[in-house]
């Protein structure tokens, strides 16, 4: 059973429009279950590895060329995407690829990072319901 398992489990259960006197004491239970948390920030790792990788190889080529405004941008840019990653920087996902991300793309006209827009949209989905919800 992975993250999304045990979230989908946890939601299905807060819908629930049956009377259970056990479902409150269900749902905290699978919130606090240790490898839920690990599971989830194992996963957004997993899949966060090549876009790092692709972060690291510009800034390298950057450095490279010499591109002394873009290194500073590009790092100001993503600085804060370990953070995110493992649920420890509080904004919505599209808001942080707009704030921070695209910043970069913004300013030189570049499609930084583009390739994974889509990890921000529907892998690292955060809302304003689960930041205040403590779900990250």
């Amino acid at each position: 059973m992975n993250y999304r398992s045990i979230q989908k489990l946890i939601n299905n259960l807060r819908a629930s429009k049956e009377a259970n006197p056990y479902k409150e004491s269900i749902v905290s239970i699978l919130e606090r279950f240790r490898p839920f948390a690990r599971a989830k920030n194992i996963e957004r790792i997993y899949l966060s590895v090549a876009p790092i990788q692709y972060i690291i190889s510009n800034l390298i080529e950057l450095i490279r060329l010499n591109e002394m405004e873009k290194i500073s941008t590009m790092a100001s840019s993503i600085h804060n995407y370990p953070s995110f990653i493992l649920g420890e920087y509080y904004c919505k996902s599209i808001d942080f690829w707009n704030e921070h991300i695209d910043f970069y793309n913004r300013i030189f006209e570049s499609d930084f990072m583009i390739a994974w827009k889509h990890l921000f949209i529907e892998i690292y989905p955060k809302t304003g319901n689960e930041i205040k919800g403590g779900y990250f």
